[in-house]
């Protein structure tokens, strides 16, 4: 039995297949959760928004609406109304309509698809670029493309005598471990999984090109690189990557010598296929502005250059690449773990990804908007990958096996993370060390941003000048110094006022706040309950403070103290007075020993 496992783990076919089917699987089910594709009538996904309506405006503009400035966005706009269809575009003085100044690369990538679903989907459902059809081809497009990358990488690996299970593993754990995932479920018109395809078979091409000297292959290579730039072409620095297939510095020149000697016509038609790419970007621009130009990003420029935060692009708990894919910091030990064999190539490796990064950092807004982590990395995964499929190699058994553990949880919290950007637990773009921290592995419904990143202010330490208990028999706030043991309840899905506090104009100069306390017990995971301040005055109440006190309740079941505090604002002598209320959304709270403090200055 275990001779014929380790046959098929290393029977490069037997392990292909089982990658894609484990990976082809978890993808459809990820895909289906997130975009709920069994409401076929569903108006507001979010399939096209953000930078992906612009890179897929394209397809409709050419093939559909012949709108050399995107006009007809206005009125698929408000078919769909709840959707992010409009979300891109410049908007110069006096020109009707919007210049889309996102690069044509995704579109070329997504139009087979397209082309494809505009002839042949249902009648019941508009032929307009945006409905359901169009929106399903475009998440299967980019499922089939990640899957795409996976087998030329997986070809790669092999290429570089790295064993079938190695390079399974490896590919599973990169392809599940890092927001690789996330750009390919949940953003699938992002340019990244489309350019870690095109980065993967760039190289693969250049292997292949490197051990047979065919022409095939040369021609492969340009005009995937020519796709790169179209897609990001700040990733037209991965050509360095050239010099990493080879031993030295010398050997690398000298093959390039060698193939221009041997054949310029060659050589030249290579340059030609990258540039049939650029022209297409030039063509794009003229005719949107009327001059010739490869770039619409007039107010967007790489301005840190001169001070790039290199830290806190790799580091930094806002969106640094190693916090947000751990996994990647260990694939990356695997580079280093390859030098004393592969100099040569490991310097060149490593000052492709500093060169990158540096790139990567210098960007004006270098944590790159609302995003699960550092986005521009996912492009370069395949570095990601070679580094973890060294290590299970090439490395000693013990530390082959470390790996394993170390995917499996890189993986969950990848899924984890996922999980968090959509329920708006993780915050997408205001996150730090103390968020976090906070929010680290947490699922239920009470840790969403929305619900801590906007704290109450704290009371300072002061004298009590009065303590409220809770009587349960008399259902009411009493002023005494003894506690009460008595449970204060509120069930499912209410809200209840506690008390109202009286403002003495004359009194509440001394009075610093009110702070609510006592030991609160949730019974359900997604139960957010909230303290609500409202200030009345001259008979209308405004609601002036809340505070989700139940996300600071870290487990459930269990009495947990806590305590909540309204600082008196500027303005607390123009109110008549104040009410406290409690509101519960999913299942019953208990609140123990429940007490108000009247605190001074």
């Amino acid at each position: 039995m275990f001779n014929k496992i380790k046959s098929y783990s290393s029977n490069k076919t037997v392990v292909l297949l089982l990658l894609l089917i484990t990976l082809a699987s978890i993808l459809k089910f990820q895909s289906n959760q997130y975009h709920d594709w069994s409401n076929k009538g569903r108006l507001d996904r979010t399939v096209i928004r953000s930078d992906g309506s612009g890179y897929y405006a394209y397809l409709p503009q050419v093939f559909i609406y012949k709108d050399l400035h995107y006009v007809f966005i206005d009125s698929v706009t408000r078919q769909y109304p709840n959707s992010k269809i409009g979300e891109f575009g410049n908007f110069p003085p006096g020109l009707k309509g919007r210049l889309n100044k996102f690069f044509p690369g995704v579109a070329i990538c997504q139009a087979p698809f397209f082309l494809v679903t505009h002839a042949f989907h249902s009648k019941k459902y508009q032929f307009d670029g945006y409905s359901y059809p169009y929106q399903k081809s475009i998440a299967t497009a980019a499922i089939l493309y990640l899957l795409l990358g996976i087998v030329i990488a997986y070809f790669l690996l092999l290429e570089l005598s790295i064993s079938p299970l190695a390079a399974g593993l490896s590919l599973a754990g990169v392809a599940l471990g890092t927001p690789l995932l996330f750009y390919t479920i949940n953003e699938p018109l992002a340019s990244h999984v489309y350019s870690f395809a095109a980065i993967s078979f760039f190289l693969f091409a250049l292997l292949k090109w490197k051990k047979s000297e065919q022409a095939k292959w040369l021609y492969f290579a340009a005009l995937t690189f020519g796709l790169i730039l179209l897609l990001r072409p700040s990733n037209g620095i991965v050509v360095l990557l050239y010099f990493a297939l080879f031993g030295s510095l010398k050997e690398a020149w000298f093959f390039l010598r060698k193939q221009f000697l041997s054949s310029l016509t060659r050589m030249a038609l290579s340059f030609l296929c990258i540039f049939a790419f650029v022209l297409i970007q030039f063509i794009n621009v003229r005719l949107q502005t009327g001059h010739f130009a490869f770039n619409l990003y007039s107010d967007e420029t790489f301005s840190n250059w001169n001070q790039p935060p290199i830290f806190k692009v790799l580091f930094g708990f806002k969106k640094g690449l190693f916090p947000y894919a751990p996994l990647t910091l260990f694939a990356f030990l695997g580079i280093f773990f390859s030098f004393s064999k592969y100099r040569f190539q490991t310097f060149v490796t490593l000052l492709f990804f500093a060169l990158f990064t540096y790139i990567t950092a210098s960007w004006w807004c270098w944590w790159y908007g609302g995003s699960v982590g550092l986005r521009p990395m996912v492009d370069i995964s395949i570095l990601f990958v070679v580094g973890l499929a060294l290590i299970l190699d090439r490395g000693k058994l013990m530390v082959q096996l470390a790996t394993l553990p170390v995917i499996g949880f890189g993986i969950y919290f990848q899924l984890t993370l996922t999980h968090q950007f959509e329920n708006g637990i993780l915050h997408y773009e205001a996150m730090d060390q103390n968020r976090y921290e906070y929010i680290f592995l947490k699922t239920d419904r009470r840790f969403q941003w929305m619900y801590y990143i906007d704290s109450p202010k704290t009371l300072k330490a002061a004298a009590i000048t009065k303590t409220l208990h809770y009587d349960a028999t008399k259902k009411t706030f009493v002023n005494t110094n003894l506690p009460k043991k008595d449970r204060f309840e509120i069930e499912h899905m209410t809200a209840v006022d506690l008390f109202q506090y009286k403002i003495d104009s004359t009194g509440v100069d001394t009075i610093q706040g009110i702070r609510l306390e006592g030991k609160m017990t949730l019974r359900d995971k997604n139960n957010i309950p909230l303290l609500i301040v409202y200030a009345n005055r001259n008979g209308e109440s405004t609601q002036i403070q809340t505070d989700f006190v139940g996300m600071r309740i870290k487990n459930i079941q269990e009495a947990t103290y806590f305590e909540s505090d309204f600082v008196f604002p500027n303005d607390v002598p123009t109110y008549d007075f104040l009410t406290f209320q409690f509101g519960n959304s999913h299942g019953k709270t208990t609140i123990d020993d429940f007490k108000i403090k009247i605190l001074a200055k």
